[in-house]
């Protein structure tokens, strides 16, 4: 059975432009994302999936000069469905850990974790997550993604996880449990990204590998205020309105 992973990135972000190949602590922030879970035993490819609007180029130059491996879809951007699918299909997926451009606190042990369940309970989609944290990720099987993927609806294709929720009648769902409460860690605004990286920083410099509960005892220590009222996964949010009026 093959888990590839694949890390959804771009460069055009309406709040903070370029933000997936921001240096923190001189390395990009999706540098980071890969070298936290490349030890994973459980993991067999880990891909980067852009589009092929100009803009990107510069993660495809990213990624060829880290040796990553990349995937450059075409369409439109907002198919988020098609830059999961077509990776997955191209590199023999049998299970696909998606994970976000703008989340680099994630960690190999907390995927490997749900990884496990997910195969022993022969789940066809799981996520650890209830609210956004930064630690984010969702598993599906490739047979769940080839169904989203059949899906004409713009909604689905865009949020391809909401396919599942509406149709739990054809799936084996597992949901996990909020980790941090009332904390945000992906970096949507400037703020967030100078959180981010003095949690780097400060983590760094005692432990490489540091983890969620590294980063609940930090902030417990160092309460930060930046990112707590900003608003979050405001497309999202938009694209709901609109659907509750139709219905």
């Amino acid at each position: 059975m093959r888990t590839v992973v694949i890390i959804q990135a771009r460069m055009n972000s309406k709040r903070l432009p370029g933000k997936v190949l921001k240096n923190i602590r001189k390395k990009p922030m999706l540098w980071h994302i890969v070298d936290r879970i490349k030890d994973s035993d459980l993991i067999d490819d880990i891909v980067i999936s852009t589009t092929k609007e100009k803009t990107d180029d510069a993660i495809e130059e990213f990624a060829n000069s880290n040796q990553f491996m990349i995937y450059r879809c075409v369409g439109d951007v907002n198919d988020l469905i098609n830059r999961l699918y077509y990776p997955s299909k191209i590199f023999n997926a049998d299970v696909v850990v998606r994970l976000w451009g703008d989340c680099p606190l994630v960690y190999y042990q907390i995927i490997d974790e749900l990884l496990e369940r997910f195969i022993e309970e022969k789940y066809d989609f799981a996520n650890n997550y209830v609210d956004a944290t930064g630690f984010n990720f969702e598993i599906y099987t490739f047979k769940t993604l080839k169904t989203i993927w059949k899906s004409s609806e713009p909604f689905y294709r865009r949020f391809p996880r909401e396919y599942v929720y509406d149709h739990k009648d054809l799936f084996n769902i597992y949901t996990g449990e909020k980790k941090l409460k009332d904390i945000c860690l992906t970096v949507d605004y400037p703020e967030d990204f100078d959180l981010i990286t003095d949690i780097f920083d400060e983590q760094t410099r005692q432990n490489e590998t540091f983890d969620i509960d590294d980063i609940k005892d930090y902030l417990q220590k160092f309460p930060d205020e930046r990112s707590k009222t900003l608003e979050r996964n405001i497309e999202y949010k938009e694209e709901l309105k609109k659907r509750s009026v139709k219905e």
